[in-house]
């Protein structure tokens, strides 16, 4: 009983991190969706600006037309990413069996940037092992049944002994006292001399069914161990990887408005503008991409170290 307890606490373990895993790449498409619509907005301004110019004579059609390009690339890549956010969605919901365009509550900016400052600072636990995932508890438990079972066919080998006492009254009316009360008692011994090596095979089998679920238990805190061991891993490189993410598009950001400022005078290169455009963009999405790679890396890292409490 106390085994598949753990079992089942193991699967609820291993469903929480699916949930939290569809749920941060739902946030991840949905700030896809945020960051191209802004993009389209930055496009079909700079497709206006570029008309103007034109009409102003100060600028060739060429310029127009590849404004105009860049700006249709952008709502293709808007529709895209609206797909893809649906799709997320849907799985999430599906996850938690609902309807799939259930609406998910998602966290403002603000919370997301404070919950991303909290895990680029937390310290993972030194003294975080393995020893409390539900998998060994069920192994374990496991083991101990089996251990119990071995030892019950090994008894059975053994000469038994037992003492059975009796007392009550006797003859042919009830009455107690001298003549009437008795007490008896007897002593039984008994020993297997022959069973055909009957308990001697189940003696065997039980000793196997313990080795085996102690290999079950040593291989499977292995494999966990290795896991604990990535986990960290992931979760220190998606550490440093969001900082690196992080300081690309606050750079590119500031390069971006730069260019774009010359490009409303008219001044500015356009290959250079679309050039930083794009730059910007993507740095964008790297930087949401690599957020969420750090969420699920936490959660990974939690559920690796069974951190967290199942309610």
């Amino acid at each position: 009983m106390a085994a598949r307890e753990a079992q089942l606490a193991a699967f609820k373990r291993e469903l929480r991190l699916t949930v939290l895993a569809s749920y941060y790449g739902y946030l991840q498409a949905e700030a896809a969706v945020r960051i191209f619509d802004t993009t389209a907005e930055l496009t079909a301004e700079a497709l206006r600006v570029n008309r103007l110019l034109r009409d102003a004579d100060k600028i060739t059609d060429d310029r127009v037309l590849r404004a105009e390009a860049d700006d249709l690339a952008i709502r293709q890549q808007c529709a895209e990413a609206l797909r893809d956010r649906n799709a997320a969605r849907s799985g999430f919901n599906f996850l938690l069996n609902r309807p799939l365009a259930t609406p998910i509550n998602r966290p403002t900016l603000a919370e997301l940037n404070d919950l991303t400052e909290a895990l680029l600072t937390a310290a993972v636990p030194e003294d975080a092992t393995v020893e409390r995932r539900e998998e060994l508890v069920a192994l374990q438990n496991a083991l101990a049944a089996a251990t119990a079972g071995e030892s019950a066919v090994r008894a059975r080998l053994y000469p038994t002994l037992a003492l059975a006492v009796e007392g009550g009254t006797q003859g042919e009316d009830y009455r107690t006292g001298a003549g009437a009360n008795f007490v008896q008692g007897s002593l039984v011994a008994e020993v297997n001399l022959w069973d055909g090596r009957q308990q001697r095979g189940q003696l065997t089998q039980a000793r196997l069914d313990r080795r085996r679920a102690e290999l079950d238990l040593e291989q499977t805190r292995s494999q966990l161990a290795l896991q604990l061991a990535r986990a960290r891993d992931d979760y220190g490189a998606a550490t440093l990887a969001y900082r690196a993410a992080e300081a690309r598009r606050a750079a590119l950001g500031r390069a971006f408005e730069i260019v774009a400022g010359r490009e409303r005078e008219g001044v500015a290169n356009q290959l250079n503008f679309l050039d930083a455009r794009t730059e910007r963009t993507r740095a964008e999405l790297n930087a949401e991409i690599t957020r969420q790679r750090l969420f699920t890396a936490a959660a990974e890292l939690d559920r690796a170290a069974a951190l967290t409490p199942l309610p």
